[in-house]
């Protein structure tokens, strides 16, 4: 009796751990699925965290256009700054570079420099602003004039002018506001303070002559901070030049007047001052 009761209990131990590994398989099995849907979820997470780096990156793009627009704004603002800083000098005797700046020669502004004495070129260095190129010509007030006597210059802080071969120059302060206009002469010129943001084809009302070497104008476009540059320009046998311009930028202008006009083997048609590069809307 004794045996069989141990036979029994036996057979007992051995269907409740039988039964106890197939309780723990199925456990396992339920932790598996659990751990699968647990997974899948995940995915589905990661999937979301995607679009919203797409948002993300979207809201970047939205924010370097308003960054562009904050810059245009930014320069605007330093322009008309600079237009109430400027001040007339007395005939400055230019026998080394002139300095802009409080304590040197020039006041930061906005300017037309007169040349008094003197033909040559003008040029400059930009302390800041170093894309705004300063590379001019300029003549004394003369019956055969072929250079212009008066330059527009925009002038910050730090900058330095040099000249060759002019002698003598005034700086006339050019007023707080200005009229709006599509016709200049040399210089540079703002952007939403002297012309109008816009799409224009340039023209001219000089005699461009093909056979007057190297006449004809150029025009570079400085932009607001990152320092964008672009050019074009109006010769005898161009076809239409058409430019964009945007608030904030410069354009800095030049006329050559030809190699046959400098040498004197022709003449203008029209009074150097006379002569306007002229912005026609589209």
């Amino acid at each position: 009796m004794q045996i069989k009761r141990k036979f029994s209990l036996n057979i007992l131990l051995i269907l409740l751990v039988t039964i106890l590994v197939a309780c723990s398989n199925d456990t396992d099995n339920k932790d598996e699925e659990v751990a699968n849907d647990t997974v899948s979820s995940d995915v589905e997470v990661d999937d979301g965290d995607e679009d919203e780096e797409s948002d993300e990156k979207y809201s970047d793009d939205e924010t370097e256009t308003d960054r562009n627009n904050d810059d245009q704004s930014e320069m605007m603002e330093v322009f008309n700054e600079l237009a109430t800083q400027s001040k007339e000098t007395d005939i400055l005797d230019v026998t080394e570079e002139l300095t802009v700046g409080e304590n040197g020669d020039v006041m930061p502004g906005i300017y037309d420099m007169e040349i008094i004495e003197g033909r040559g070129n003008i040029f400059g260095e930009r302390d800041t602003y170093e894309s705004f190129y300063i590379n001019y010509k300029g003549q004394m007030e003369s019956d055969k004039r072929v250079f212009h006597s008066k330059i527009r210059l925009v002038l910050f802080e730090g900058d330095t002018l040099m000249m060759e071969q002019i002698d003598k120059v005034k700086f006339h302060p050019v007023p707080e506001k200005v009229e709006l206009t599509n016709e200049f002469i040399e210089g540079e010129y703002i952007v939403g303070r002297d012309i109008l943001p816009g799409e224009y084809k340039l023209t001219t009302n000089a005699d461009l002559d093909p056979d007057n070497r190297q006449t004809g104008w150029e025009l570079y476009v400085y932009g607001h901070i990152n320092d964008e540059r672009s050019s074009a320009f109006l010769e005898p046998n161009s076809e239409d030049v058409v430019i964009s311009l945007k608030e904030g930028e410069v354009i800095s202008l030049n006329y050559n007047v030809g190699m046959e006009v400098v040498l004197g083997e022709k003449e203008l048609k029209l009074p150097i001052d006379d002569i306007k590069l002229i912005f026609e809307e589209m």
